[in-house]
């Protein structure tokens, strides 16, 4: 309440403390009040004199508090903007990322992950592996078993030991009445 108070206090002394501003309405969003935070962010948008690291700096803040309102599309919205202005911001496209899975948006979050640079190849392709074999569940729940393998035997490429693919293999099979073959991939 107190650091309010005194952000408040700032920006009535300097209506051009644009960082002041910045910081009220992460203050809000971290109080619970996403909604005026994300309307002290948005009116921040508007304003003419803003530098290119300020501007990325409120988008990245209206897509925090928009997750925080629980509005993924808003969320996304603003980090889509965000990525096409700063491609190599891994922060805003780890939250992309996330945001993608918790709708369930394989594909795209496949895309995305594959775009993140992180030394751990080895991780990033059994998180790749994981996301390509969601991605063929969906198939499958579609009854579209030959997509579905597509993608999972796709995944073992990523990641030979990703079991979900092994085992949405050997039941797609099974359930296509060929249970040799969905006894084969459960043995690998």
């Amino acid at each position: 309440k107190q650091a309010i108070k005194s952000f408040q206090e700032e920006i009535t002394r300097d209506t051009d403390n644009i960082d002041a501003y910045i910081k009220l309405g992460m203050l809000y969003r971290e109080t619970g009040e996403a909604v005026r935070a994300s309307r002290i962010h948005n009116e921040l948008t508007l304003r003419r004199e803003l530098t290119p690291g300020q501007q990325l700096e409120i988008w990245k803040e209206l897509a925090l508090d928009f997750v925080a309102r629980e509005d993924t599309d808003s969320a996304l919205n603003w980090l889509r903007k965000l990525l096409a202005e700063d491609k190599h911001n891994s922060a805003a496209r780890r939250l992309y990322l996330e945001l993608l899975e918790s709708r369930g948006e394989w594909r795209e979050a496949f895309d995305v992950l594959k775009k993140l640079a992180t030394g751990e190849e080895e991780s990033q392709n059994s998180h790749l592996a994981l996301i390509r074999t969601e991605e063929a569940r969906q198939y499958f729940n579609k009854g579209e078993g030959k997509k579905g393998r597509l993608l999972c035997k796709e995944a073992l490429k990523l990641d030979s030991k990703c079991s979900p693919a092994y085992l949405l293999i050997g039941q797609s099979y099974v359930e296509e009445d060929r249970s040799v073959e969905g006894v084969e991939f459960w043995e690998k």
